[in-house]
């Protein structure tokens, strides 16, 4: 079976476009984007809108095998990685994305999706609009309310993440999920804790995500809350990473792990 990122792959290269995801940041100088999906053209990155990471594809694989929506919306198309990852992982649904084109690439980005969804043969869409003044009419016009899954992965403010959970909650189906990237990587747990108290809701912080992404979820069977269990982290075990990363005393990632690498290699009297 082939999976969604190579056919993401082969449709993207097919356009003349290369694909970098899931590089570790630690062998890539501690860049702490390293792990997410670049567009790269004659040798350079030609995208500030960074696509969602290789693990958290794998991630929408596998929440699409036990839980597959019928109708998709995704607020921040970029070069439409995400889009057409969902759109693969859920065959069966409707893909919508809207973008305000403020990236760079990301209004070349639409055409790009809308190309590389028909080569897929998949049924994704992206249109250009901000949210949340254009959700409902992008979505009254598609005519695929409610939605069963929300992928947020626009401008990551605070007051933003507001208006973008205002915007959808009315067209959410009772067995939905609404996805926020980046929730911990910029730093937004407090307004993410509020709109998972907005009633009948829940909210769990997946730490095992590489951007930290929060899950607003309502309705879904016991398997998608243990996905979202299992990708939560206990708090004790994430306290004892960090107590693992205090001991680099200051040094990089980089840095430490070339020196225990080094140190191994004198310790066994190995050599290149």
């Amino acid at each position: 079976m082939v999976t969604v990122v190579a056919e993401l792959m082969r449709a993207y290269n097919a356009e003349g476009f290369q694909i970098a995801t899931g590089l570790n940041s630690t062998l890539y100088g501690d860049l702490f984007t390293a792990p997410f999906t670049r567009l790269i053209q004659r040798g350079r990155s030609i995208s500030d809108g960074y696509g969602v990471s290789l693990q958290e594809l794998w991630f929408i694989e596998a929440l699409a095998s036990i839980s597959p929506a019928s109708s998709i919306l995704v607020i921040g198309n970029s070069f439409g990685w995400s889009t057409l990852g969902l759109a693969l992982a859920h065959p069966n649904a409707r893909v919508i994305a809207i973008d305000a084109g403020v990236d760079e690439f990301s209004v070349e980005g639409i055409e790009l999706t809308n190309t590389l969804a028909r080569r897929l043969g998949v049924r994704a869409e992206a249109v250009a609009g901000r949210s949340p003044e254009d959700v409902a009419p992008v979505l009254d016009r598609a005519g695929m309310t409610p939605v069963d899954l929300v992928l947020v992965d626009g401008l990551h403010t605070h007051a933003q993440m507001r208006a973008d959970w205002a915007a959808v909650l009315p067209f959410l189906a009772e067995r939905s999920i609404v996805l926020c990237h980046d929730v911990l990587m910029l730093q937004l747990e407090a307004t993410f804790r509020e709109l998972a108290a907005t009633p009948g809701w829940r909210g769990t912080v997946l730490h095992a995500t590489t951007s930290g992404i929060g899950a607003l979820h309502r309705g879904q069977p016991a398997p998608v809350v243990d996905l979202f269990w299992a990708l939560s982290t206990g708090e004790s075990a994430r306290a004892a990473v960090a107590a693992d990363a205090a001991e680099q005393l200051g040094a990089s990632g980089a840095q430490y792990w070339q020196a225990i690498v080094h140190e191994h290699h004198e310790l066994h009297g190995s050599s290149a």
